[in-house]
């Protein structure tokens, strides 16, 4: 037992076998309202973004049979003991999208799915590769990648701020650091006080957000990695994060409904 953690010894002992009872109400202050004032009808999906996933993707995921699955990542391709990183996820890359940069051959725009851009979905990059129409030494590409989810809000809410697991899982507050006022104030609903402290890792004031946990944007400034897909009909961003200096990000939106 982690000797900076007391409340695991029994200080805390109702609040810590009921945290999860608690992540309604965590994601009802993040996301403005609570969960059941969105659509019910409407699929919800956190998207991640990260300059080296994009840079090295098939370093990641070799071959093209990764891209028609759901996959999780090499488990030394980083530093799992991390709690805040995407390698925690199962990345759904079937539908994940690729915005590929610079010349693409003529079938690669056939299947795009933006006319004035190419984007294609994993499923039918895998088809290109498969083909031949394309090769990965030869893509330049920003992944979104779909983390996989049952589509509802409150799951995709859950892997956006990692509490989909146990309450070791969760990560301390960086001594010294101060989150956004905003987003602490709205997090003071939040009784559990290691919920609280995990999720205020996740909403910190520059510049601690540079270094340690993110910086939370909500609904209302969309990092510009997401712009196409914000743009798309029947999405909304409805939360996003921002992660070092502008090198990861992340968003839910809703599709649909």
């Amino acid at each position: 037992m982690d000797a900076e953690r007391p409340y695991e010894r029994g200080h805390f002992t109702d609040q810590t076998r009921g945290w999860r009872a608690g992540l309604p109400t965590a994601f009802a202050a993040l996301l403005g309202r609570p969960l059941d004032a969105f659509a019910p009808t409407a699929t919800y999906a956190l998207y991640h973004w990260d300059d080296e996933l994009s840079a090295e993707f098939f370093e990641f995921f070799p071959g093209t049979d990764a891209l028609l699955t759901v996959a999780t990542s090499d488990p030394e391709a980083f530093d799992e003991e991390y709690p805040l990183s995407w390698t925690h996820w199962q990345l759904d890359l079937a539908r994940s999208l690729f915005l590929l940069d610079g010349d693409v051959p003529p079938q690669v725009a056939a299947l795009s799915l933006d006319p004035s851009a190419p984007v294609v979905t994993g499923t039918d990059l895998a088809r290109l590769l498969a083909a031949g129409h394309a090769a990965p030494d030869d893509l330049t590409m920003t992944v979104l990648a779909r983390v996989a989810g049952d589509g509802t809000l409150f799951d995709a809410m859950r892997a956006a701020t990692w509490t989909g697991g146990n309450l070791s899982d969760l990560a301390d507050f960086r001594t010294g650091a101060e989150a956004e006022p905003r987003w602490d104030a709205a997090l003071a609903a939040v009784d559990h006080p290691v919920l609280r402290d995990h999720l205020r890792m996740l909403c910190l004031a520059e510049p601690w957000s540079r270094s340690d946990g993110a910086r939370y944007l909500g609904a209302g400034d969309c990092p510009p990695e997401f712009t196409w897909l914000a743009e798309r009909p029947s999405h909304t961003l409805l939360a996003a994060w921002e992660f070092g200096e502008s090198q990861a990000s992340s968003a839910v939106f809703r599709i649909g409904g």
